[in-house]
């Protein structure tokens, strides 16, 4: 029962955050809950929260960024946050890993001893995947991200499915490939993170989600235990597609007002009334 209580805490976590902190009526009741609900995710998952702290910072910090009129002093404070994020997020991983592992390294070493495990065909069947060798150090970590990333993000693909339940995994990350090349079309890629970075709920949904796909596809090789593990990542990574293609289309329709009134000048705001709108 562990995913279903992380994700439990997971959703606690935002709730609890945003009513502390964002909410009109702010609750600091709700801080009681938002440390408890963190330490049990920590207790459980520690990589969980270890994902969704970088997120919450940027959003914190984001909506503070927002009110500063001068773009000059925003352009260079967004670089500083982001600084600090990484260095807490690098000091946290540190503190964390070294709470069960003793150090990074031991950990990452760990992962590469449990991805092997799995693999064994007599034991555990022939439902894995492999990434290849993997050598147990950070640099090559970093060297599977892409093919780690890909594999906790969009497997199994429907044709390595072995049994029903397979098959509807493999369903469901077609339907996640499909909005993430319909996502590229629209946005292109410069367009995509452009997108991502300029709100910070999409930037949660973005950074938690590639964490825990990253994370999950590197230390996981059977693909039953990968569609468990992987289970937090949807509601984010859903929600992503979701609110940018609310936020592009939001930003298509402005441009196209603003051409339109270019284009018409002072006969724009009467052809741009509802009446008129109506009527064509």
């Amino acid at each position: 029962m562990k995913d279903t209580i992380s994700v439990f805490c997971i959703c606690q976590i935002i709730y609890s955050f945003y009513h502390f902190y964002f909410a009109p009526k702010r609750k600091l009741s709700r801080a009681i809950p938002l440390g408890l609900f963190s330490l049990l995710l920590f207790n459980i998952k520690p990589y969980l929260l270890l994902a969704l702290f970088p997120g919450i910072l940027f959003w914190a910090s984001f909506s503070r960024l927002q009110k500063i009129k001068s773009k000059v002093v925003r352009v260079l404070v967004l670089p500083f946050i982001l600084a600090i994020t990484g260095f807490l997020l690098l000091n946290f991983f540190s503190s964390s890993v070294g709470v069960k592992y003793g150090s990074a390294q031991e950990a990452i070493e760990t992962a590469v001893i449990i991805r092997k495990d799995l693999q064994r065909a007599e034991q555990y069947g022939d439902n894995y995947f492999d990434i290849g060798e993997v050598d147990p150090s950070f640099e090559g970590m970093l060297s599977k991200f892409p093919i780690a990333l890909t594999a906790g993000l969009y497997r199994p693909f429907i044709w390595e499915s072995r049994s029903p339940a397979m098959v509807v995994s493999g369903l469901e990350n077609f339907i996640l490939l499909l909005f993430t090349i319909v996502s590229l079309i629209r946005l292109r890629i410069f367009g995509l993170f452009t997108s991502t970075f300029k709100d910070p709920i999409l930037t949660l949904c973005f950074i938690f989600s590639v964490f825990v796909a990253f994370i999950v596809g590197f230390t996981t090789a059977n693909f039953g235990a990968l569609v468990r593990y992987r289970m937090p990542i949807l509601p984010f990574f859903l929600s992503y597609f979701f609110i940018l293609a609310y936020l592009s289309n939001e930003s298509y329709r402005e441009k196209t007002i603003f051409r339109f009134k270019l284009r018409f000048g002072e006969k724009a705001e009467a052809m741009l009334s509802p009446t008129s709108v109506t009527t064509a």
